[in-house]
């Protein structure tokens, strides 16, 4: 239970950059550990989409012969990234479109990295 403390308050951070909307934090399967998912959407759909993606990337990156670090999806208004933190978790960051990525990219990286020591 602590551990889902210390990932809310260091996703409380995240959001405290100027730009990011949410941020989510997801098993490999896409079970819901913390965070929250973008307003009026449903979160099950929104965090097994999130599994499949990535999963899906993880894949294609193999057959690359590569490891997956991230994946970005843009639209009209949004931008999200997300990032395969370990073995067990996703991180995913859903920010307005045209953020200043100099400064959202290392809290985001941050936060990261911060998960892989919590789990």
């Amino acid at each position: 239970m602590a551990e889902v403390v210390e990932i809310e308050k260091l996703l409380g951070n995240l959001r405290d950059v100027e730009g990011i909307k949410d941020a989510i934090v997801l098993s490999r399967s896409g079970t819901y550990i913390a965070g929250t998912a973008p307003a009026g959407s449903d979160q099950g759909t929104y965090l097994a989409m999130w599994a499949v993606l990535l999963g899906a990337a993880e894949t294609a990156s193999m057959e690359m012969k590569g490891t997956l670090q991230s994946v970005t999806v843009k639209t009209d208004v949004d931008e999200v990234v997300a990032l395969t933190d370990g073995p067990r978790v996703h991180l995913v960051v859903r920010m307005r479109r045209g953020i200043d990525m100099e400064k959202a990219w290392p809290r985001i990286l941050q936060v990261s990295n911060r998960l892989l020591d919590l789990l």
